[in-house]
């Protein structure tokens, strides 16, 4: 494993969100290896993170969830239907 050490200078509000940066990303990871080791995804390369709240621009680690690809498309094809028969 290659270690590469840097003495980073910054203010504290710069390092304050490249910290919540680095626990956005672990929890994602987190949350697809989960889904994955329980059986939700039939590999490791099906999972495609949910926001929430819709908002796509909010990669906060509250709003993200992970879902496998088929229920994420089944969610969509249905309010697509919805949509269509509403009108």
């Amino acid at each position: 494993m290659l270690v590469c050490e840097y003495k980073a200078s910054g203010k504290s509000n710069q390092f304050s969100a490249v910290d919540e940066a680095i626990r956005t990303v672990q929890f994602i990871r987190n949350k697809a290896i989960r889904l994955w080791m329980d059986g939700g995804a039939k590999s490791c390369y099906v999972a495609e993170l949910h926001h929430i709240d819709g908002n796509h621009t909010n990669w906060k680690s509250n709003n993200l969830e992970a879902l496998h690809r088929e229920c994420h498309q089944h969610q969509a094809i249905h309010s697509q239907v919805r949509v269509r028969t509403a009108g």
